[in-house]
């Protein structure tokens, strides 16, 4: 399974959520800014595997299953449900369950 991190977000409607006027949220960004937020209850070897696991999401524009884990995906899943709201959510984690 291929992973695009430039695809836009968008609502049950199909219309892209907005961030700003005319800047739409992608699951690269939302991604990133999940692995980079601060976390002081985590140890430094587990935030340095979030910025190794940002740092393969923006290098590569597709991403297939075999460059990611499953433990991979997890965590960037589970780090988007802290961050963000379900209308983020939702979408974000469809599209990296490929849904």
């Amino acid at each position: 399974m291929k992973i695009d991190f430039k695809q836009k977000l968008v609502n049950f409607n199909g219309i892209e959520i907005h961030q700003e006027k005319d800047k739409c949220w992608t699951l690269e960004e939302v991604s990133m800014n999940a692995l980079l937020s601060p976390d002081d209850k985590i140890d430094g070897k587990t935030k340095y595997e979030r910025y190794e696991l940002a740092r393969k999401v923006k290098a590569n524009e597709d991403l297939s299953i075999e460059d990611l884990s499953i433990e991979e995906i997890s965590m960037i899943k589970e780090l988007i449900g802290k961050v963000y709201p379900p209308v983020l959510v939702g979408p974000a984690w469809d599209l990296l369950e490929d849904k």
